[in-house]
Order: structure tokens, then sequence, then C-alpha cells
């Protein structure tokens, strides 16, 4: 059962989170509100936190553009353009990554950034994103690595790449590289190990689908792989950032022929229907999403998943936001539903933290 009443909301968040919805159920709210007047700055700048700005300025632009003060939605505007002049900057530098990978035989799968703008929003300007994600197959990473370093790309950790940190490279998932002010997310993985997740990559290249960037065609997750990972994103990260909520909502609007089935039996295989439905629910609640009535059934036989969300919500604006290292693994434990899942995860937290521990422990003695 659902919880017996909503989290309260200041008028400021209420306004962003009408902005995320794809139905018009809370326009009339959100007129009453805006004809009484909110805190512009406070809804900015909390705007520009949760990365949903683009949506922000468009909801208000076409929708209530007679109840927003003119210099606040110029100020919208010119924000709204900046971000889409970087996306465009970096959505150019995305491809001429590819083509450089491509160039030397690495075959490459952008994902996030400007590619899940397309798929969400169908225009890489409705999406705020500051770095590029792309993937590789294991076996191309020492490769891959040259190409980048000889190209002038700088790794933020140089030590990530060396003989004493390999055993860091088998448990991770990406390498961090810098090229000017731009940076770039080298993945070979797309959940870490910590996270006790039997993603098949393999199959995850085979579903991949094409998608238009700049006139170009490149490839990156299918729509229904595209659901699980958004869901288990934002678990990992408590769905702190309305973005990250937004983007679900959105890829599901954008894709009414969404293989539901598919999408639950692939979910449940890796152990995460109870994270999946919990993104689902959160985005029907937030965002106004149908999902059918299969997942609509899902979500009243799950009422550990019903209050684990109702956390969510209530925490929703939280700041400052929580790293994902100091999130409580108890919160994690309680979302998945697998109980050798959650023994695997204990085992791998703790010699995670060990090993961050004597990874300190030895950069102070070499600085002694």
């Amino acid at each position: 059962m659902e919880p017996s009443q909503d989290p309260q909301y200041t008028p400021e968040q209420e306004v962003l989170l009408w902005a995320i919805r794809v139905d018009p159920t809370k326009d009339q709210r959100v007129a009453e509100i805006l004809t009484s007047g909110v805190d512009w700055g406070n809804v900015r700048e909390t705007a520009i936190r949760h990365g949903i700005l683009p949506l922000l300025y468009k909801r208000l632009k076409g929708e209530m553009a007679d109840l927003v003060p003119v210099d606040e939605l110029s100020t919208l505007r010119t924000l709204f353009m900046a971000n889409a002049i970087r996306n465009i900057r970096l959505a150019q530098n995305l491809l001429k990554v590819l083509d450089l990978l491509a160039g030397s035989g690495v075959e490459a799968m952008p994902f996030k950034g400007p590619v899940l703008a397309v798929q969400a929003y169908g225009d890489f300007s409705m999406r705020s994103f500051c770095d590029l994600d792309v993937l590789i197959h294991p076996n191309d990473l020492s490769r891959a690595y040259r190409i980048l370093t000889d190209q002038g790309y700088i790794l933020t950790d140089p030590g990530q790449m060396s003989i004493m940190r390999i055993f860091k490279i088998i448990q991770g998932k990406n390498l961090h590289f810098t090229f000017h002010d731009d940076i770039l997310e080298l993945h070979w993985k797309i959940i870490e190990r910590l996270f006790v997740v039997p993603l098949d990559m393999d199959q995850l290249w085979d579903r991949s689908l094409p998608v238009s960037l700049n006139d170009r065609m490149v490839k990156t997750l299918s729509p229904e792989d595209l659901v699980i990972v958004l869901c288990f994103h934002g678990l990992k990260h408590a769905w702190q950032n309305l973005e990250w909520l937004a983007d679900l909502i959105y890829t599901v609007s954008n894709h009414p022929d969404l293989q539901w089935h598919d999408i639950v039996v692939r979910a449940e295989t890796m152990g995460l229907k109870r994270i999946l439905l919990m993104g689902l629910f959160l985005a029907q609640k937030q965002g106004g999403i149908s999902c059918g009535l299969e997942i609509e059934n899902l979500f009243t036989s799950d009422t550990t998943m019903i209050t684990l969300a109702s956390k969510i919500q209530l925490n929703v604006f939280q700041f400052p936001m929580v790293e994902i290292s100091f999130i409580n693994p108890s919160f994690y434990l309680k979302s998945r539903e697998r109980f050798n899942d959650k023994l695997t995860y204990i085992f791998y937290f703790i010699t995670y933290n060990v090993l961050v521990f004597l990874r300190r422990t030895l950069r102070q003695i070499t600085r002694i």
C-alpha cells in the first residue's frame, strides 16, 4: 500500500517537481503558487543544482510565461542558452573521441551525456551534463588508454594505470580523463562489482541500438536496458538529483513501445526488481508517467519498496547532497531482494573499505 500522505514541499520545491512532470495534473497548483509569488533565486539555484534548469525554463516559457517576472524569464533563458551551447560543443567532442577510437579499431559506445538527452528528450539542449561517458570492451582498455593519452587526454589520477593499482582497475569500472576543460569517463563496466549486479555486458552490447547525434548515427543502450540502468543509477545515489528522475520520466514517456515484460525479467534476473520498481514508482508519483497495469500491480506487492521510496521522497531536496561513499549501506541492502546478493555486498563493502584504508595509509607513509 502507498504512504498515507505525500511529503510536504515548499512552494519553490513544488515548482521544480512540476517542471519534471509529463502530465498536467499539477498545472493549476503551480499557477496559484506563481501568482502568490516565489523566491526566484531559490528556484533558479536549486534547479541548477539538480540539473533541471532546461526543463524548468521550457515549461515556464511554454505554459506559465505570464506568471513569471520578465527579468527572471530572461535570466533563465540566458542560462538555458549557455547550457545548450556547452552541450553542442560536448556532443561534437564526443563524436571526435568516437572517431579517434574507431580509427584505431576500438569499438566504443556512448551513454549518458548527449545520447541520453536525445533518447529521453529528443533534444540534447534539454539536459544538463558536464562530462562524456564512453563504453569500451575490457580487452581494449590498454589500447584506448594509449590512444587517448597520445592525443593529450590526462588521467585525473595518474596512478590508475600503474601496476601497483591494477587491482583497482579490475575492481573498478572506469578511468577519468581531462582534456582542456572537459571530462571524459572511459568505462568497461557500467556498474561496479561492489554492488553485486550480474549485468551481462556482452548482451548489453548486442542489444544496443542507433540514435542520431548531430546527424550521425551512433549506437547506445537500448531503451529497455536504459530504464534499468537509470533506475539503478538513481538508487545508487539515493535519487538525490531531480535530473536522474527526470531522465527516467522522459525516457519512459517518449518510448511508449517499451517492452515492459522484458524489462522486468532482465531486472529480476539481476536481482534488481525492487530497484526497478522503486524508480518507476517515483517516476509515476513525481512525473505522472504510466507504466501499464503489469507494473502497477507489482508496486502493490512490495511494501518494502514503497517504504524506501517514501523515504526518498522526503529527502530529495536534502542539501548538501550526500556522496555515494557516505550513503548508509543498510539502505542499499534493503533495496535488494535476494539474500545472497545482500551477503556478497556486505563482503565487498567491507573489503572495499579495508582497501581504501590501506591505500590512504600507504599514501601517508610515502609522504613521511
